[in-house]
């Protein structure tokens, strides 16, 4: 478990909490996506399985660097 520290300065608060809801939502999806892949395997249905492996334009989108 971690404990909540308070930012060292209260401009960078809007940016910390901003990466600390960038990182929430990212672990989110990483469940999601796992749930995901062991349902359309245990289901059989193929066309789900390989959406699994396919970014989605949003998540391609957040990436530095990513082409768009």
């Amino acid at each position: 478990m971690t404990t909540l520290t308070p930012p060292a300065s209260a401009a960078s608060a809007p940016a910390d909490l901003l990466a600390r809801i960038d990182r929430l939502e990212s672990l989110d999806a990483i469940r999601q996506l796992a749930g995901k892949y062991s349902l359309s395997l245990d289901m059989r249905d193929l066309d789900a399985h390989r959406t699994c492996s396919r970014p989605t334009s949003a998540s391609a989108a957040k990436k530095p660097g990513a082409p768009t």
